[in-house]
């Protein structure tokens, strides 16, 4: 009974992630999203999810491949701050997705180590808003109505995505 509908896709390969595109987008999708955020091993194993994020050049070939594929839905990308504290390349990860067309992007503020262990970094989602000129909505650690306005506040974002603050009280 949702009015809007969004699929978040996982994979490696550009023709993959087109094809599969393309197919949730005459399925009826509103919004297809790449998953560059999974920290789970399994995913990272096999080079998806959080991976991903070590190389943006793929992320780029990916993006451009999937907004080929379809005509009528946005392409997005979720992502981290990158692999670990030393490998934060999240503002060449948003610059290459924006580049190769990308129509917004969700930033969950930690890095894949950091899974859910640190609090989120703000100041790094607001680098993000600040350095790209498409909708950057945020992520992480907003549990309370007053956090999400200060999150807006201070971030520059388009939005905030509210995770696990959503299944602790909805």
């Amino acid at each position: 009974s949702e009015p809007f509908f969004g699929v978040q896709l996982a994979g490696t390969d550009a023709e993959e992630m087109a094809w599969a595109a393309a197919l949730v987008e005459a399925r009826g999708v509103d919004l297809v999203d790449v998953n560059l955020g999974c920290p789970i091993d399994g995913f990272t194993r096999k080079g998806m999810g959080a991976a991903l994020e070590s190389q943006p050049r793929r992320v780029a070939r990916i993006v451009s491949a999937m907004k080929a594929a379809v005509a009528g839905v946005p392409v997005t990308i979720k992502m981290r701050l990158g692999w670990n504290d030393a490998m934060r390349n999240y503002l060449d990860v948003a610059r290459a997705a924006e580049e190769a067309g990308a129509d917004a992007i969700f930033v969950h503020g930690r890095t894949r180590t950091a899974r859910y262990r640190q609090a989120a970094d703000w100041d790094a989602i607001a680098e993000v808003a600040a350095a790209v000129s498409i909708p950057v909505v945020g992520n992480g650690d907003l549990l309370f109505p007053h956090e999400i306005d200060e999150a807006l506040l201070t971030s520059g974002c388009a939005g905030v995505m509210v995770g696990r603050g959503a299944l602790v009280k909805p």
